[in-house]
């Protein structure tokens, strides 16, 4: 798996200057899940709520805003690197616990 720390907190570009879609996309080929969860305001100032979710392992969702669908989108998959991101870390962390406690192989 690539390294997902490189998302910033930037809707539109991480770090490595790729759009988070992209790189959501890249990480989970044919598996991310984009639904539009709501749609309001005036047609001159609407907004937009989009969910992204990725599958088993992580079974994780995240929602992004935006006043175009684009940047709900690319919000939403921001979100949803950071979670997949703490996930990741939230694992290597409980394996280093087991580990100098003896229950398992470092």
């Amino acid at each position: 798996m690539e390294n997902i720390n490189k998302v910033s907190s930037s809707a539109e570009k991480d770090e490595t200057g790729e759009n988070p879609v992209h790189l959501l996309n890249r990480l989970f080929p044919g598996q991310v899940l984009y639904l539009l969860v709501k749609s309001e305001g005036s047609p001159h100032s609407p907004e937009f709520v989009i969910e992204a979710s990725v599958p088993a392992p992580y079974s994780l969702s995240a929602t992004g805003s935006g006043r175009r669908k684009k940047e709900a989108k690319a919000e939403a998959s921001r979100a949803l690197l950071e979670k997949i991101r703490q996930a990741d870390n939230d694992a290597i962390e409980n394996e280093d616990n087991l580990a100098s406690k003896g229950n398992i192989d470092p």
